[in-house]
């Protein structure tokens, strides 16, 4: 990889830079520390598409949600919505998620504490303790 942007940072030295080799090149290394980064770590996504088509609805309902709310409530619906985005990402259940969020809080409270787990009833709900 050092190689190639050796010869794209000569190839930038010697072309125009309003031309389309001199933009290109520009491009390239404007890049080039999320290129690395993506070479040197393989879990790193090469593009925001998943972001975008997760984004794209919202996108689109804008107008019809205009009146939703005030100003206050956007830190909250955005926060659902990130929520049900991951959600759909990791493939759970919307429905399911509040239950599961709910156990691991309580699976959690009751690890700090030193009480066992609650047993976790067939319903899927949590018992009261």
């Amino acid at each position: 990889m050092s190689d190639l942007k050796i010869k794209i940072n000569a190839a930038w030295q010697k072309a125009l830079p309003k031309s389309a080799l001199g933009k290109a090149c520009e491009y390239a290394l404007g890049q080039w520390s999320a290129l690395e980064t993506y070479l040197k770590n393989g879990t790193v996504e090469i593009d925001n598409n998943r972001c975008e088509q997760g984004i794209r609805p919202i996108a689109l309902g804008r107008k019809n949600w205009m009146h939703i709310g005030s100003h206050d409530s956007a830190p909250k619906i955005t926060a659902i919505i990130s929520i049900l985005e991951t959600c759909k990402r990791h493939q759970i259940n919307t429905r399911d998620y509040p239950s599961l969020n709910l156990a691991c809080q309580q699976a959690t409270q009751n690890a700090v504490l030193g009480f066992r787990s609650a047993p976790f009833p067939k319903n899927g709900r949590l018992f009261v303790l």
